[in-house]
Order: C-alpha cells, then structure tokens, then sequence
C-alpha cells in the first residue's frame, strides 16, 4: 500500500557492468546506473520519479552536503536479494537542466 509518510533506504549503488551481469535481459546505458540488490530494500511500485541522494563530506565547507544522483526509473523484482534497481544517472542531464532552469528565469522577467 502507498505511504503518507516519506520514507527512505540506504541502497548501494553497483557499476553498470556489475549490473549487467546481474540483469541479463536488462540493457543498462550509460545515463542509468544501478543502486540496490539488498534483501528488502529498494525503490519499487510507485516510487518512480523519486529521488536517489547521496552525501559527500564537502572539505572546504567542513560539512555533509547532499546531492541527487539519480531518479528512480524501473527494475524487474523490488527488494530481491541480487536485482538492483534502474535510475537515471542525473550528472547525463545537468547541462539540460541548467538550460531549463536559465529559460524559466528568462520567462518569468
């Protein structure tokens, strides 16, 4: 059933070829990546479009700082031990949506 509260699961994400490997029948292009695979934790019905956040220990700035990695796109069984989940690699799309967000702000002037 849907939830009216904001969850979250820590997901591993595994290189495309690892990914591969796992999903046979699955093609995994280089503006996907794959996250997941653990036993009873991963993204599925209903969550496509949901982010996948990541931390980074910013050096300069001295604390965590959160990016988006990737959205979740699809996977062939949610939660199964060994079947990662399918997202779109956000860093593919960056000049696009840099572009998006300089022509709303033309727009809106």
């Amino acid at each position: 059933s849907l939830s009216d509260i904001k969850l979250k699961v820590d997901v591993p994400t595994i290189s495309n070829a690892i990914c591969k490997d796992k999903l046979d029948d699955e093609k995994i292009q280089a503006n996907q990546l794959c996250a997941g695979g653990v036993q009873g934790k991963d993204a599925c019905e209903g969550d496509s479009g949901g982010p996948l956040i990541r931390s980074y220990l910013d050096k300069i700035e001295g604390r965590t700082q959160w990016y988006q990695e990737g959205v979740v796109s699809h996977g062939s069984k949610c939660g199964l031990h060994s079947y990662p989940g399918i997202y779109t690699r956000i860093t593919r799309y960056v000049n696009w949506i840099i572009h998006q967000i300089e022509d709303q702000q033309i727009d809106s002037t």
